[in-house]
């Protein structure tokens, strides 16, 4: 089980070296004004226990090196330090979108074996999501500039749209709920199953690409 981490208000760490979250260890904190490092050592979860509009600012890098289950991060993550997940899942779940930011636009590198998901909502930068493994996006998400990630994506956003504002490229497209939304267009260039949702975006299959129709939706 992942470590909690709660808190009823925001610490503020000026943190500019490198901090190891380590099994055992949990570090208070939620703003990360610094410019070092947070490495997570293995699976935390990151939460808090009141509604207050409070985010973890990366202004240096965060980490996911140790875990091979799941880190929750309940707080939402803003600013322009670089997230990298080597292995594992890390869940994004905080309220980006009700966050006066309410949006990233930071660098995030998911590894081949690694996965993303991705449920903070708000406006998501997608021409920095790079890697070889897997992006999920769990709520509803405005994704900006071109998103053009080699892995697989998966929209499984319940009755939530995920909407590219620009054209996009995807390598392997599952959609399995949700409403695939915007002008994009959105091509995909291997396959793409759809065995649920919708989509009211624009959708381009080129030639020797794979669309795979597996629900009774007609939209």
């Amino acid at each position: 089980h992942p470590q909690q981490q709660r808190n009823s208000k925001p610490k503020v760490h000026g943190n500019a070296g490198l901090l190891q979250w380590l099994p055992g260890i949990p570090e208070r904190g939620y703003q990360q004004p610094g410019r070092g490092g947070w490495n997570l050592l293995t699976d935390v979860w990151m939460q808090t226990l009141d509604n207050s509009a409070i985010a973890f600012n990366n202004a240096g890098t965060l980490n996911k090196v140790g875990g091979t289950n799941t880190s929750i991060w309940s707080v939402p993550i803003t600013g322009a330090g670089a997230i990298n997940i080597d292995e594992g899942d890390l869940n994004l779940n905080g309220n980006l979108a009700g966050n006066v930011v309410g949006k990233l636009a930071a660098p995030i590198a998911i590894s081949a074996k690694a996965i993303l998901d991705y449920g903070q909502g708000g406006v998501l930068d997608g021409s920095k999501v790079t890697g070889a493994g897997t992006m999920n996006f769990n709520s509803s998400t405005t994704v900006s500039v071109a998103y053009t990630f080699a892995g697989l994506t998966q929209i499984q956003s319940g009755s939530n749209a995920v909407t590219f504002e620009n054209p996009t490229t995807i390598a392997t497209l599952n959609l399995l709920s949700g409403n695939l939304a915007g002008p994009g267009p959105v091509t995909v260039t291997g396959t793409m199953n759809w065995t649920g949702g919708g989509v009211s975006g624009a959708l381009v299959i080129p030639a020797k690409s794979v669309l795979d129709i597996k629900t009774t939706s007609n939209t």
